[in-house]
């Protein structure tokens, strides 16, 4: 038990430390806007997956991961509600960061869920 308090502890001083290294880079470095941008809707991705993955893994235990991370994409791509997952995500990241958008346009959404798609792998294949 005390070891995973530890491990714990650890991953959360490393997450956090990336915040704060991120935070140094951005104050002296001029980082290109559709940079910054794109890294917000990749972001977005991996912070959504974060909620979605009762709803993804389930898919994955029935299907596997190729067939959900294809189906998942596709919709993203394509934006039929037949495949909603990935059309949802892709409709919520075009609306709720409009930053993003702004500069990278349709990218935004596409980026976001590759940015699921790596936080979904690390997690299913972890």
């Amino acid at each position: 038990m005390g070891s995973q308090i530890w491990g714990a502890a650890g991953a959360g001083l490393l997450a956090g430390g990336a915040l704060v290294v991120g935070a140094v880079i951005a104050w002296f470095v001029r980082v290109p806007t559709p940079v910054v941008t794109a890294v917000m809707a990749f972001g977005c991705g991996v912070l959504i997956s974060a909620l979605a993955f009762d709803l993804n893994e389930e898919a994955e235990d029935l299907g596997g991961f190729l067939p959900t991370m294809a189906g998942f994409l596709a919709g993203a791509v394509v934006y039929v509600t037949a495949i909603a997952a990935g059309a949802i995500l892709a409709m919520l990241c075009d609306t709720m960061i409009p930053e993003a958008f702004r500069d990278t346009k349709a990218f935004t959404g596409l980026l976001a869920v590759l940015g699921f798609f790596t936080s979904f792998a690390v997690h299913a294949l972890a």
